[in-house]
């Protein structure tokens, strides 16, 4: 699972930026709590709907890849790869993010088979590739979160992917790491999770 910047602690009135940051109303309450996540789903109709469909649909249709750093063409990886175009090269050049990985003469290859690419493809028994994005990104839309639990294979590996949907998710706080995990509603059911 993950977490994409949730905030239920009440926010201090001491600290100086808040009244920037915050309209007096929202000064002083949780930013985000249980019943907020269950409205900003509930919204999903109407123009929230189109909205967000088309930009998850979007999301959902970029390819995801994997690309190595090789500093000679000898070099040998742990799975199969193939070299990238030109074009692909500039754009790495181009963009600051990959800075650190082009500024040397390294090679850049895709890697074309891997076990995150299988899993990704086959999501689980009942989900693909495009419908986990979709979702991830419809559900990172409306309430700010996406959460991802991967239950693991016998080598300890990912073995799936499942969506909670976070109006049901629950971040558990803790005061040394921030996280100490999350809890799950079903009903009166109660499924606890680490942070990782």
């Amino acid at each position: 699972m993950g977490l994409s910047g949730l905030v239920t602690k009440p926010i201090s009135r001491d600290n100086k930026f808040v009244p920037n940051i915050l309209p007096s109303y929202r000064q002083g309450r949780e930013l985000v709590n249980e019943h907020d996540q269950k409205a900003l789903i509930k919204a999903y109709r109407s123009w929230v709907y189109i909205c967000a469909s088309r930009n998850a649909t979007v999301f959902s249709s970029f390819p995801l890849r994997i690309y190595v750093n090789k500093p000679n063409k000898n070099s040998k990886t742990y799975f199969k790869t193939k070299g990238i175009t030109k074009e692909r090269r500039q754009f790495f050049e181009r963009n600051s993010t990959f800075e650190e990985y082009t500024r040397k003469e390294m090679i850049i290859e895709e890697v074309i088979e891997h076990p995150f690419l299988e899993l990704i493809k086959n999501v689980n028994a009942f989900k693909n590739r495009n419908d986990l994005m979709f979702l991830s990104d419809v559900y990172q839309e409306l309430t700010g979160n996406a959460y991802w639990y991967l239950p693991k294979d016998r080598y300890g590996l990912p073995a799936e992917i499942w969506m909670p949907p976070p109006q049901n998710t629950t971040i558990v706080p803790d005061s040394k790491e921030f996280i100490k995990g999350y809890l799950y509603s079903n009903g009166q059911q109660k499924i606890p999770f680490d942070e990782n």
